[in-house]
């Protein structure tokens, strides 16, 4: 009788476990990460959003993967400059607003351009990098309005 019981509490010990366990991955598995949305297109990004990830941004990659970007968020508007150094592939340079609207792009940005620095035309907030040519169409053009989920 004892055997059976201590059995049993194993037994429950062990469903709970497991239910516990199928609950995280349940929940982990609704996860997106972190992405723009601009039109129907979701890209998926990695986050510069401190100085020294800012100042380092996609500089020594060899390459982004295509579909995804780096968004560049910095604490107030501003006309923030943007330079290739140690870059290997040419970007597409998006400048957001702090209303998530485009307001330019600097398109086909090549790496032999540095040490030159290129501007957004007004103030951002937000900075989005993209392999070069896909920042192009209606999705990006000034005026554009975007949408990030964190």
């Amino acid at each position: 009788m004892i055997d059976t019981r201590i059995q049993l509490k194993r037994i429950y010990i062990l469903g709970a476990i497991g239910a516990l366990l199928f609950g995280v991955l349940l929940l982990r598995s609704d996860r997106v990460p972190p992405h723009v949305t601009a039109g129907e297109m979701q890209i998926p990004v990695t986050i510069a959003d401190s100085p020294a990830q800012r100042e380092r941004g996609l500089s020594g990659t060899e390459s982004l993967s295509k579909g995804t970007g780096k968004l560049f968020i910095f604490e107030r508007p501003g006309t923030y400059g943007f330079w290739m150094k140690d870059m290997q592939y040419p970007i597409d340079i998006v400048w957001i607003d702090a209303g998530w609207k485009v307001v330019g792009v600097a398109a086909q940005v090549l790496p032999e351009s540095y040490p030159e620095m290129v501007y957004p035309p007004s103030e951002v907030l937000y900075v989005l990098e993209l392999n070069a040519g896909e920042a192009s169409g209606d999705n990006f053009k000034p005026g554009a309005l975007l949408d990030f989920k964190k």
